[in-house]
Formats: structure tokens, sequence, C-alpha cells
């Protein structure tokens, strides 16, 4: 499991109204050479106010090297606000 954790920043929130965004975090393997798995996702939103989002990485018969992403998304269909890379990671 991949856990992210981030501490919500109050100002923002208020400068942004974000108390109702959702969090997604997102595995994906651009490489294109037989991934098991080419992308991951958590299998349920918490809000951006929770301060943390997770995935499960099943086990992968051949190492797989995935870009991480974290994105903030209006929880009212509003669209997706921001998102930011978090960098790469092998499993």
């Amino acid at each position: 499991m991949l856990q992210v954790t981030w501490k919500y920043d109050a100002y923002l929130e208020k400068k942004f109204d974000t108390r109702s965004y959702d969090s997604f975090l997102i595995l994906y393997s651009a490489a294109d050479n037989g991934v098991e798995y080419p992308l991951l996702m958590n299998d349920s939103k918490n809000s951006l106010i929770s301060g943390k989002q997770y995935v499960n990485i099943p086990e992968h018969r051949k190492e797989a090297t995935y870009e991480v992403y974290l994105f903030f998304v209006v929880s009212y269909g509003g669209g997706n606000t921001d998102s930011l890379h978090l960098g790469k990671i092998k499993v």
C-alpha cells in the first residue's frame, strides 16, 4: 500500500473555498512494456481536509515504474481543480 499525507492549509481553504474538495491518488505506468496493472487508483475518495490518501498496490510478477499523481476535485461535480505530480515509484 502507498499512503500519501499532507498538511491541510486553512489559509488556502479560506482563500479558494476548498472545504468541499475531494482527493484521488493515481499511479500510472506510461511505459508500454506489458505492465500487469497500467493504472492503479484508490478505491474511495477522501476529502482534501482529511490530509491523506492511499492506494493498494497488488503484487507484481515483474518490476514496474509508476508516475504518482494526486488530484483535487470539487466534490459537487465542478471539475478538476488542481493536481500534483509527486514523482515516480518502482514496485
